[in-house]
């Protein structure tokens, strides 16, 4: 079985490409997101009361970042790190819940074997890692200490996924940074931390998703592609007989 890391701007159409997988079978979305019951294009293979024998399966996560509330994030005045008092967030934790309930259920989900699981967003998916992290030390903002249990974190995530005897995609948004010794632009996982340098090496297969627009008016057209190896600013691989760039469709690749 393979795993993935799809990254790409939003618009892209990397969920939709991730889910060209449940063509082939069974695929869940842990979708930190909140959007796949709302994509149009979808609705003819997302499993619904309506359509119970669609192949892709929502998982929603649709907690709060935080229980602070946006009153007290505006006004409160804080020194390096500073100080919270509230709720503990429970976003993470219910992704803990899922991917535990998962394993334990030897890869189904409400009695059926999956064929593949995704993660839309990994990047979302640390923004509620870090606000339970600054909940659970009553801090308002990230601090160099907090770094380290983030990163041994999000290892384990990197690591759980990459085990998994079912096909795994990982979907991240990306991020430009300037190298400025050699004056370059690096297009890179919109992760914080060391992570976003890191975490292409725990990946079998690394694409990017890239949209050209052409025409104009009514004529508007946009073109989706998937970046197998990168290019200049991008680092892509993939160890199978695939062209540089090919159609999203992961049920020709596995």
């Amino acid at each position: 079985m393979s795993s993935f890391l799809l990254i790409g701007p939003p618009g892209s159409g990397k969920t939709t490409a991730a889910a060209s997988l449940a063509k082939k079978g069974v695929v869940a979305v842990i979708d930190f997101d909140y959007k796949l019951h709302k994509m149009e294009n979808l609705k003819s293979v997302l499993r619904t009361p309506e359509n119970p024998k669609g192949n892709l399966i929502q998982i929603p996560i649709n907690h709060p970042l935080s229980t602070i509330g946006l009153r007290a994030l505006s006004t409160t005045k804080l020194e390096q790190g500073g100080k919270q008092d509230s709720q503990t967030p429970q976003g993470y934790l219910k992704f803990v819940e899922i991917m535990e309930k998962i394993q334990k259920d030897n890869y189904q989900w409400e009695g059926e074997k999956l064929f593949g699981l995704v993660l839309d967003s990994y990047t979302s998916m640390q923004e509620h890692l870090k606000r339970l992290l600054l909940s659970a030390n009553s801090k308002m903002t990230m601090t160099l200490a907090l770094y380290g249990p983030m990163l041994t974190n999000l290892e384990e995530v990197n690591n759980t996924f990459i085990r998994m005897p079912i096909h795994t995609i990982l979907i991240a948004h990306e991020k430009a940074e300037k190298d400025d010794l050699l004056g370059k632009i690096f297009i890179k996982p919109l992760v914080e931390g060391q992570m976003d340098n890191k975490m292409a090496k725990d990946f079998e297969e690394v694409y990017w998703m890239t949209k050209t627009i052409s025409g104009a008016g009514v004529a508007t057209k946009a073109d989706y592609k998937m970046l197998t190896v990168g290019d200049s600013m991008r680092s892509g691989r993939t160890s199978r007989n695939l062209d540089a760039v090919i159609e999203p469709d992961f049920s020709k690749i596995v």
